[in-house]
């Protein structure tokens, strides 16, 4: 078995991909649900299916400006695997979010990847 060599962490915020998503669907553009904060979206999202609800990406915005306030957006995008379903969840979220958030995509990052076994 191959050992992955430690690295340190990068925080969230600092990952930038190399391509956007979108927030919208090409069919719709009300695909996207709006949170006020982490603890608020939190509390919808505890007992989602994971299948129903697969998390393939995120990004972590900081910061945007919301009517002159600077404010941290993460980003969630989804797909309803058996509908076909893509919606995207914008939620304002803070550095003190991170641990939680981090908590919330491990456990997104280990379902994901049971679907992708052969490459693992």
């Amino acid at each position: 078995m191959k050992k992955r060599a430690s690295r340190k962490l990068k925080h969230l915020w600092e990952i930038e991909h190399d391509y956007y998503c979108s927030d919208t669907n090409y069919f719709s553009n009300e695909c996207t649900q709006n949170y006020e904060s982490w603890e608020e979206f939190i509390e919808d999202a505890a007992t989602e299916d994971l299948d129903m609800n697969l998390v393939f990406r995120f990004d972590w915005f900081v910061p945007t400006e919301d009517n002159g306030e600077e404010v941290e957006v993460l980003k969630l995008y989804y797909m309803g695997q058996r509908k076909g379903l893509f919606r995207s969840v914008l939620i304002r979220v803070c550095s003190k979010n991170e641990p939680s958030v981090r908590e919330f995509l491990e456990q997104r990052w280990k379902h994901l990847s049971k679907l992708w076994e052969p490459f693992a």
